[in-house]
């Protein structure tokens, strides 16, 4: 159902304007700059300039909207930013899974992760019969 996709300076593809010269194509562009040309698309998509696409300006400011948390009386404006102070980015994908699917605070999710508090954490799962 999709278009037919267009070989990278095929006919047709518009020419480009970056930093005052003008490029045949996407893909002279791309090869002058040593940016892949399907990255370079998909930033003009995302609204970028081309200058920025190919990296002679900073990229664009995207609004932050991360959700703010407080661990251990230190306000973070986001949980990502939290996670980072923590030194604990390799946990990133397992924290949002432990907040998104199984409920969890995000405090509590950082904390696991971090190795801290395990014993503050409220119990998840079925409760353990003593054994006897």
């Amino acid at each position: 159902m999709g278009g037919a996709k267009r070989p990278a300076g095929s006919p047709g593809e518009a020419q480009v304007t970056i930093a005052g010269r003008v490029f045949e194509n996407i893909a002279v562009a791309a090869a002058v700059y040593g940016v892949p040309v399907r990255r370079i698309r998909r930033r003009l998509r995302n609204s970028w300039t081309a200058e920025q696409a190919v990296g002679l300006h900073p990229k664009p400011e995207t609004p932050q909207g991360g959700t703010p948390v407080e661990i251990q009386g230190v306000r973070y404006p986001s949980i990502t930013s939290a996670v980072r102070a923590f030194g604990i980015e390799g946990a990133r994908n397992k924290i949002y899974q432990r907040i998104n699917t199984l409920g969890w605070k995000p405090v509590e999710a950082i904390l696991d992760a971090a190795g801290l508090h395990k014993a503050d954490r409220p119990r998840r799962g079925p409760k353990r019969r003593p054994a006897g």
